[in-house]
């Protein structure tokens, strides 16, 4: 008999816990959630072959979940692979989550 995974049960916790986080902030800073601000919640490295603890390495490919808001303020879970450093990476996103 096999253990059923929960990646989906604790996923939609996760979505449902940073939908409330922003709804509250957003009331707290009216304006915080505009259209097109896409809103970090996890990056890690998608290990292809990469050696992580190669000190001349820079850039990795990242798995990134963030959440992008629509133009009618609606909050799209979402997810990309993005080559680069960390630095370039995280700086292409909003960080009230973190």
């Amino acid at each position: 008999m096999s253990i059923p995974v929960l990646t989906r049960s604790l996923t939609y916790h996760k979505e449902l816990y940073a939908t409330v986080v922003l709804d509250q902030l957003n009331i707290t800073n009216p304006g915080l959630l505009f259209p097109g601000k896409k809103i970090l919640t996890q990056m890690g490295i998608v290990n292809r072959g990469a050696d992580i603890f190669d000190k001349s390495q820079t850039e990795f490919t990242w798995s990134v979940h963030y959440i992008y808001i629509r133009i009618n303020g609606t909050k799209e879970f979402c997810h990309e692979y993005i080559k680069g450093t960390k630095n370039f990476v995280y700086s292409l996103f909003s960080h009230e989550l973190l």
